[in-house]
């Protein structure tokens, strides 16, 4: 997750979760982010983004279409196992 601008724009899009002292808010909203990066160069060559309560998984489908045939994937076993189960062909 990464902390973005403080505008009511964005807490209303993103989130502005709590803190651990018990306070509604915390200082700044936060968003969350999934990124495809390339090992060798470490360029980003896709990135989704959404609410900070939007789960890894959920943005990990979104960058199936950034994905051509012959790629290898590495990815954490939580969000591979859950973008496996979508069937082929679907997003």
């Amino acid at each position: 997750m990464s902390g973005c601008r403080r505008y009511p724009a964005n807490a209303a899009e993103f989130g502005q979760p709590g803190t651990g002292r018990g306070e509604k808010a915390g200082a700044v909203p936060q968003v969350r982010l999934a990124t495809l990066a390339e090992c060798g160069t470490h360029a980003l060559t896709a990135v989704t983004m959404g609410a900070c309560t939007t789960g890894e998984t959920t943005l990990a489908r979104d960058l199936l279409p950034a994905l051509d045939e012959g790629i290898l994937v590495l990815a954490a076993a939580t969000v591979a196992v859950a973008v496996s189960a979508v069937p082929p062909g679907r997003s």
